[in-house]
Parts: C-alpha cells; structure tokens; sequence
C-alpha cells in the first residue's frame, strides 16, 4: 500500500508555532547561494538555479570574462524546504500502523541547523491543499507557485535541464514543470528535501540603478496546519522512529 511520508521543519519553536498558526515565511533563494562557505548546511552556490554550460546559447568570452559560478534562475523565487521521509525510512509495523525512521546521516544533516525543535507535518497532501489555497487568493497571473522533491543530480547532467529550463522559458509553457528550485548537486542529497516555492513577477519598482532589487523574504496566510502536525524536540525523532497510524494518529514509539 502506498502511503504519505510524514515533511519535517527544523527551527526555533516560537517559528515552527507561527507557521503551523498559517503564517508561512519564505526565504529568497538567492540567500542561499552567497553562503554556501560559510554554511555548509544551508549554503549552496548553486541554489534553486542550473549551472550554465554554455552548451545551448554560446556567449562571447568578451562578455563572460569577468563572470564567476554562472547559473541560469529565476531570481524572483521564494522557497520553505523540509526534510522528507523516503519510502526506505518506512516501515510497516502492523495493519495501518507504519514507522518512519531518519537515517543517520540525514539526521546529522538536521542536527546541523543546531536547532533544538521540530515540526512534523503528517499528511503532506493536505498541507499542499492548504498551500495551493492561500496561492490561489493572488490575482496576478504572473504569480506562480510549485512543490516537489528535489532531484540530485550529478554536474554532468546540468546541460540537459539547461536546455529544457530555456525552452521553458523561452516558450512561457505551462506544460513542464521543471523548475531549478528543484535540482540540487548530489553532494547535498542527505538532505531530503521537499520543497515549496513562489516565483513573483518582476516589477518596475524593483529596478534600481538599472540592478534588480528584490525582498529577502515574503510572508503569506494560509488556514493553520494544527490538524494535521505537531512539535516535537528534533532528538526526539532522530533517536526512536515516529509511528504514524494511517488512521490518523500519531505518537513517538
């Protein structure tokens, strides 16, 4: 029987409590990509966006000298990441009873954040509805929204979703659904994550001294998540499996 694997939020309690009352906070992705040396965990040069190869568009050395880590994004993306139970973490006890355990090298990555707790999300399904929803209240066509696994990828597949992301673009399709939120080196595959993002449009106000200046974060209100998780410490569930009744209860064995 294919079931849901439980999301899971590592932060400071007062916030995990804040997002399960709705409010969801979202952080721009480019953050990420400017600390990746100073935090391995978190940072990644390469964040939400594919590594350019230059192998679709060839650009003149004149104007690619001075550039650095080049990257193809859409720059106006806000992300929430969650690590997530994979079907190898699961177990099935008994009938309707299944336990999820973190392996330990996922749990090191957790324990990194040096966050002491952690909000379980049970019914994933349900908490995308109540996301979707809240998405849907914006008016503005041009204010997109997507969720999905990351996929690790090794570096020499990035010319493939190069050329894909381009044509995405380039056409304005909404048939694919790629998106470089969503690709991730392998080197972070430990991690696990799930992720939800926004993309906004680029707007005039945003352009200043011909540089686009965008918000670090956004916030947004959706119905609250109470129902459907809790707060626990992060120890809690690196040390025992979390037993979940597919019913609809839940405890730590």
């Amino acid at each position: 029987m294919q079931i849901e694997t439980p999301l899971v939020l590592v932060a400071d309690k007062e916030y995990l409590e804040s997002f399960q009352n709705g409010y969801l906070y979202m952080i721009n992705s480019v953050k990420y990509q400017g600390i990746e040396d100073s935090d391995k965990q978190r940072g990644d040069i390469y964040d939400s966006a594919i590594k350019f190869s230059n192998s679709v568009y060839k650009i003149p050395d004149t104007i690619r000298k001075d550039a650095i880590n080049e990257k193809l994004m859409i720059p106006a993306t806000y992300i929430k990441c969650f690590y997530h139970y994979k079907e190898s973490d699961t177990r099935e006890v008994s009938h309707n009873i299944y336990e999820f355990r973190i392996s330990e090298s996922s749990a090191a990555e957790l324990k990194s954040f040096n966050k002491p707790f952690a909000l379980v999300i049970l019914f994933p399904y349900y908490f995308i509805e109540r996301f979707e929803n809240a998405c849907k209240k914006y008016s503005d066509k041009r204010f997109g929204y997507f969720y999905s696994d990351v996929q690790y990828i090794d570096e020499a597949e990035y010319p493939k979703y190069e050329k894909e992301l381009i044509e995405v673009a380039m056409m304005h399709s909404g048939g694919k659904t790629i998106h470089p939120v969503f690709q991730k080196r392998k080197k972070y595959s430990n991690q696990q994550e799930f992720r939800i993002a926004i993309t906004l449009p680029i707007l005039k106000k945003h352009y200043i001294n011909n540089q686009i200046i965008l918000p670090e974060s956004i916030g947004l209100t959706m119905d609250n998540i109470a129902d459907i998780s809790f707060i626990t410490e992060l120890e809690n569930l690196i040390q025992k499996p979390l037993r979940l009744n597919i019913n609809g209860d839940q405890n730590n064995a």
